[in-house]
This record gives C-alpha cells, sequence and structure tokens, in this order.
C-alpha cells in the first residue's frame, strides 16, 4: 500500500515539474510584448511605408451626428441614422501618410485599426468613413474620418457619462509583439 502512494507522489511530482519546464520554455521562446503608445498629433507606423495620425476625436449622436455625416463625411447616409439619438458615433479625424514608393489603397490600412476603451473593454472596428480619395499616391498625405459605433447594448445611457470620464481610448495597430497603439481621453486637450 505505501509503495503505490510513493508511486502516485512520483508520478504528480513529475507532472509538476513537467508543467514548470513547460511554462518555462514558452515564456523563453515568447518573450513579454513591449508597448509603443503615441498621443493625438502624432504619427503611428502602420508598416514601413505608411503613417497614420489622429487629430481629433469626439462622441457624437442624434442632430450633432447627422450634421457631422452631412458635412464632414461628404453627405454620406450611414447605417444607424433611423435610431436618432439613442446611438454615439465616436468620431475620429485621422492623417494617413504614404512614405513609400507606390501608390495604396486607403481602407486597406485603415480597416486594420480598432477601437478600444481601457478600462471597461469596449472595442469596435471601422463603421463608416470617408476620405476625399480611395487611394494615395506615394509621397502624399490626406485627410480622412471614421465613425466608430458606441451603441445602447455596450454602453447605457445611464453608464455614458462614467464611460466617457473614466476610459482611455486606444486606437490600436498590433497587439504582438509590440502593442502599438494611439491613445487619447474625450474632452481633453488635443482630442
Amino acid at each position: 500500500m505505501k509503495k503505490k502512494k510513493w508511486i502516485g507522489i512520483g508520478i504528480v511530482l513529475v507532472l509538476v515539474f513537467v508543467v514548470i519546464a513547460a511554462v518555462i520554455n514558452v515564456n523563453k521562446r515568447f518573450p513579454q510584448r513591449t508597448k509603443e503608445v503615441y498621443a493625438p498629433g502624432e504619427w503611428m507606423p502602420l508598416d514601413n511605408s505608411v503613417s497614420v495620425c489622429a487629430d481629433t476625436a469626439r462622441i457624437l449622436e442624434g442632430e450633432e451626428l447627422e450634421a457631422c455625416m452631412r458635412d464632414e463625411f461628404g453627405g454620406q447616409d450611414f447605417q444607424v441614422k433611423k435610431k436618432k439619438g439613442r446611438v454615439r458615433q465616436l468620431v475620429i479625424k485621422f492623417r494617413i501618410k504614404n512614405t513609400g514608393d507606390s501608390e495604396i489603397n486607403i481602407w486597406q490600412y485603415m480597416l486594420k485599426l480598432a477601437v478600444n476603451s481601457y478600462p471597461d473593454g469596449w472595442t469596435n472596428g471601422l463603421g463608416t468613413h470617408y476620405a476625399q480619395e480611395n487611394t494615395l499616391a506615394a509621397g502624399e498625405e490626406c485627410e480622412c474620418l471614421a465613425a466608430y459605433t458606441i451603441g445602447l447594448g455596450m454602453v447605457s445611457d445611464s453608464e455614458y457619462p462614467r464611460f466617457v470620464k473614466n476610459n482611455t481610448f486606444q486606437i490600436v495597430q498590433a497587439v504582438y509583439p509590440v502593442q502599438r497603439m494611439i491613445e487619447f481621453k474625450i474632452g481633453e486637450e488635443g482630442t
């Protein structure tokens, strides 16, 4: 009976050591990520030839949102218009710069950006967007606008003031091995 007990304890100890060795091995092969945090107005590289800069960010709804879509998005209609005043959009004005040798599709790059809020964890991809052109020639820069929906299912009316006040918003381009993002708070200078 004692012999079986010691064999069982031995097997458990061997398994514990194997798990510890596996964790150490994984941590050596996949190191901690590093962070590159940019402020509004700073250029964040998307790859070797394209950079993006977020100039302003604001949250709009209702008539303000409709006026923005009409005046700044080139008169574009948008999917959530029927729910007037019940959907908020985080509207960000970007500049994108092509330092490469060939023409690029702007939206191929802009679709790679996601917006998060920290610490609440709200996240969304690109919704409505607008630029004068869809392509950008080598060596050129242009402005574009993007809107990210903050639906009522994500942030209720009662939670909204706390959501805006307590959260840092992040425009995230990559998460590993380098976490690259533009970080801002709504209402702070520069946003």
